[in-house]
């Protein structure tokens, strides 16, 4: 009985990945007449727990190297860790731009799932040799979490979610 409760947990999940699974571009075409900002950079940031010196924080402090020594991932000691910044306000974000670590143990981001206040915008397939993730969003926001799934730690050299300030919910210039 217990088997089959938890088969049918698998399948619902595993259904509800594949009705919101986006695919990411590595390039994405972004709309270039618009000026987004990083709306993440310097902001409050936080991870399931810390490898370290490798806080949350790293991951939202304007460096993407990809590399241990730079001194710049973020890092969970658990297994599938999660991370996520919480934006200063609700925003209107355009998209998100993920970077993950190029030294070694790229699969460690594979299949993480990123969200915006808790709808899944997609999963980051994690494609060897390749350091940015695109994700459209086109959406209203605050909260950006990343969860890890490939039963490794969660490391990441930098997460950008660009929107654009003049669109900020609850202002009038449009």
């Amino acid at each position: 009985k217990a088997e089959k409760k938890k088969e049918a947990r698998e399948k619902e999940r595993k259904a509800k990945e594949k009705s919101a699974e986006v695919k990411f571009t590595v390039d994405a075409e972004i709309d270039s007449s618009q000026e987004y900002t990083n709306l993440a950079l310097k902001q409050q940031a936080e991870q399931k727990d810390t490898v370290s010196t490798r806080t949350a924080s790293k991951a939202v402090d304007g460096n993407r190297d990809g590399n241990w020594s730079g001194k710049s991932l973020s890092s969970t000691r658990s297994k599938n860790g999660w991370w996520k910044v919480t934006l200063s306000k609700v925003y209107y974000i355009s998209y998100i731009d993920v970077y993950n670590r190029m030294d070694k143990s790229q699969e460690r981001l594979k299949n993480a799932q990123l969200s915006l206040d808790g709808t899944l915008i997609g999963t980051i397939p994690q494609v060897s040799g390749v350091q940015k993730y695109t994700f459209p969003v086109d959406k209203d926001g605050q909260v950006v979490q990343i969860k890890g799934v490939s039963g490794q730690k969660l490391q990441l050299a930098e997460v950008e979610v660009y929107g654009s300030v003049s669109k900020i919910i609850g202002e009038q210039t449009f």
